[in-house]
């Protein structure tokens, strides 16, 4: 799911320092505190990229398995 972000901002760095310093400083947190990196690890782990299910859904290649995990995301 991020890996469409991640190319995005490295094809198109942003030029604006200010959101640059938010990006280190966030980076940063996460990099020292090893618990609320775990955390965050656990809570996306159970993120669907609804990006990919829905493109699948569209194109007719969706698995039951992933029509029924939108199911249950909607809900």
């Amino acid at each position: 799911m991020g890996g469409r972000l991640l190319r995005k901002r490295l094809l198109r760095p942003s030029l604006d320092q200010p959101e640059i310093e938010e990006r280190l400083d966030a980076v940063e947190e996460i990099w020292k505190n090893t618990i609320l990196r775990a955390e965050l690890r656990k809570k996306l782990s159970g993120i669907l990229d609804l990006e990919r299910l829905l493109a699948k859904i569209t194109l007719g290649s969706a698995t039951p398995r992933e029509v029924l995990a939108l199911a249950n995301r909607s809900t």
